[in-house]
């Protein structure tokens, strides 16, 4: 496999991270520049890109949320401001928006963006548990989350509204940061329930 590397994201990076996002998502659950734009400029240690020998292949971003009770729908709107909800002190990671340019798929650069963020988080940001959203229709983005230890938390009916008139589920996804040797959560985490 040609050499691919993480970095952190930069505001250069824009143009080439919508590429990505426009390659990933239907047009009806695309992010906007702007809203790329605030995630970077809010919580820069939570946004990297994935470099390839013929330039960025991938992103991932993410923001650090208060752990104040369970989440509720709200929390994962589409296009929500990352300066409203970002709390540097806060004590949950959540996993915003990842994609990986469509001609590179299926060569497990997906896994290595996913497994590299979470190894470089692990290492550099204080946090309880990570947390993410993802289609009840994305088997091969939750067979990758699932295999880092990631387990259903909520249920959000019919969250992803596509263009096409299709809605899917929305499905969140909790790991704990660190497990003891029993595997057993050793971080408080949400109880699983689902969403009106």
């Amino acid at each position: 496999m040609e050499p691919f590397r993480i970095r952190p994201a930069c505001p250069g990076d824009l143009d080439d991270i919508l590429v990505v996002e426009d390659e990933s998502f239907d047009p009806a659950i695309r992010e906007s520049r702007e809203i790329f734009r605030e995630r970077l400029e809010v919580f820069p240690a939570g946004f990297v890109v994935l470099e390839g020998p013929d330039g960025l292949a991938g992103y991932l971003c993410s923001e650090l949320w208060n752990r104040d009770g369970a989440p509720g729908t709200a929390d994962f709107a589409l296009g929500h401001s990352a300066r409203a909800r970002h709390r540097p002190a806060g004590r949950v990671l959540y996993v915003s928006s990842y994609g990986i340019l469509r001609a590179l798929r299926g060569r497990g650069l997906g896994k290595l963006l996913f497994r590299e963020f979470l190894d470089f988080a692990d290492r550099s940001l204080s946090f309880d548990e990570v947390l993410l959203l993802v289609s009840g229709t994305w088997t091969g983005a939750r067979a990758i989350y699932e295999a880092e230890g990631f387990r259903h938390a909520l249920t959000v009916p019919g969250f992803f509204r596509f263009s096409d008139g299709t809605a899917a589920d929305g499905i969140v996804l909790r790991r704990p940061r660190v497990r003891d040797s029993t595997d057993a959560a050793s971080a408080p985490m949400m109880v699983d329930k689902e969403l009106p």
